[in-house]
């Protein structure tokens, strides 16, 4: 029977920790310098988080994965995008955008990335919305061996080009 491996010591103590690209940057890449795969992993993320904001995307990036740990050598960094589901339904261009988060951008950028689309209370997709923001939270707020870690939390604040 394979034996998954247990993960990697998480960087991050249990709760959400909002930081900046620069903080994420000097926590995953900088205090890794033995490693060959960070600094072209967060460059694969800067430019997926520009693409974003470029095309007015706001909210919020959860990060998660082996970029988050102490592995030296990740593969890639998971990203969860939560999503205006209204607006997602209404703007033809948004939802182009959230989209292309959905097809997933691990081959081009590196980034294992997901979509949250949330609604406002009273829509009919309100609480699908809400089921789904627990999944994530429960999913990355803890590792494999059910220990409780952190989840990286990256703000975008996006203005249309």
């Amino acid at each position: 029977m394979l034996q998954r491996q247990p993960d990697f010591p998480p960087l991050f103590e249990l709760g959400f920790h909002h930081l900046s690209m620069e903080a994420i940057e000097d926590k995953c890449v900088n205090q890794f310098p033995l490693s060959s795969t960070r600094k072209l992993i967060m460059e694969g993320f800067r430019r997926f988080v520009e693409r974003l904001a470029d095309c007015g995307v706001d909210g919020e990036i959860w990060v998660d994965g082996s970029f988050t740990t102490e592995k030296i050598d990740p593969k890639d960094i998971d990203v969860v995008v939560r999503c205006d589901g209204t607006r997602y339904n209404a703007d033809e261009r948004y939802r182009e955008i959230v989209n292309w988060v959905i097809e997933n951008q691990k081959a081009e950028l590196k980034c294992d990335s997901y979509a949250l689309l949330e609604y406002p209370e009273g829509h009919e997709l309100h609480e699908e919305g809400g089921w789904w923001h627990a999944y994530w939270k429960v999913k990355w707020g803890f590792s494999r061996e059910e220990d409780p870690k952190g989840i990286v939390v990256v703000k975008l604040e996006g203005e249309p080009k």
